[in-house]
């Protein structure tokens, strides 16, 4: 019996950590202020535009949210910076399991692309 009570336990922690060892995107981030970003933006214009980032470097703004653990996956949101200036935006669907990385949306100088997940991700009802 004590061995079922570990793995339900294990099951359990399982299934809670599915809801919340996840990334999600920033409340603050919507469909209307991603498609407002424009190439060579400064840092100070998206920081205008997109709130505060929750991480952030001298290369990068990072718009995700990780919740406990983060070992599950979700969806990631990154500006990438060149001499402080937007050079790209990347944000996708990663899993655990998955082998591939579905895009969310993806903008640089030649392409600016609306995955099949952007709706349901960015733009609130």
């Amino acid at each position: 019996m004590r061995k079922l009570n570990g793995h339900a336990f294990a099951i359990g922690a399982l299934a809670l950590c599915v809801g919340s060892c996840t990334y999600r995107p920033l409340p603050s981030v919507t469909c209307q202020k991603l498609r407002a970003l424009e190439m060579g933006m400064s840092r100070e214009q998206i920081v205008a535009i997109l709130g505060p980032p929750a991480d952030f470097g001298d290369s990068f703004m990072d718009y995700s949210s990780p919740r406990t653990g983060n070992t599950l996956g979700g969806i990631t949101l990154t500006v990438h910076l060149k001499s402080g200036r937007l050079m790209r935006v990347s944000s996708d669907q990663r899993h655990i399991l998955a082998t591939s990385t579905p895009l969310v949306f993806y903008l640089d100088e030649n392409e600016r692309t609306e995955g099949k997940w952007f709706k349901q991700t960015y733009c609130p009802e």
